[in-house]
């Protein structure tokens, strides 16, 4: 069984209690699989949606969902450097961009305390795992390429803000790929 975690670093507890969504992947089509992975699903919190599925299906919604909001705090990072050479106020573009409601606020906020690039421990290691997923399954040069380019502008953002350093340490070891 496959059943992706989604809880941010800052609100894990509230996230664990009222999650947005539960997804329960399982290996096999039998009854019995089945049956186990419902028992799973009823024993998580209620939420607004939850979908029992394949693990491989159930894999690739926590890389993808994550990769997203990763590629969204890489280009809001650029969106930061650009904004400031060119003379503009960043907190009113962000937030004006933000209010877009196809885009949003969230994941908007690049320059914090702790430094800046998507950090943590859920972006680092699943951005690498969707790269070596994506490098096995998908087969196209340019999109991994395009997947390793934003790894190394995301890499570069935390370790010239000595942001999450043992963290990449811990996925990519001495090597970081910059």
């Amino acid at each position: 069984m496959h059943s992706p975690e989604f809880l941010r670093e800052a609100s894990a507890a509230e996230d664990t209690a009222h999650p947005e969504r539960n997804i329960v992947g399982f290996v096999g089509d039998d009854d019995r699989t089945r049956q186990l992975a419902e028992q799973v699903m009823a024993t998580l919190p209620e939420c607004p949606y939850g979908v029992i599925t394949t693990a491989r299906n159930a894999e690739c919604i926590k890389y993808i969902g994550n990769a997203f909001l990763y590629t969204k705090l890489v280009f809001m990072n650029i969106a930061h450097e650009f904004t400031e050479s060119a003379g503009a106020d960043w907190e009113t573009v962000r937030t004006t961009v933000g209010k877009d409601s196809r885009i949003g606020l969230g994941h908007t906020h690049v320059v914090q305390d702790s430094g800046r690039g998507a950090g943590g421990h859920c972006f680092i290691k699943d951005f690498e795992a969707l790269i070596e997923f994506y490098a096995q399954h998908a087969h196209d040069e340019i999109g991994l390429e395009t997947l390793k380019a934003l790894r190394r502008k995301n890499d570069h953002l935390l370790v010239d803000s000595s942001k999450d350093l043992d963290l990449l340490h811990g996925v990519y070891g001495e090597n970081i790929p910059l």
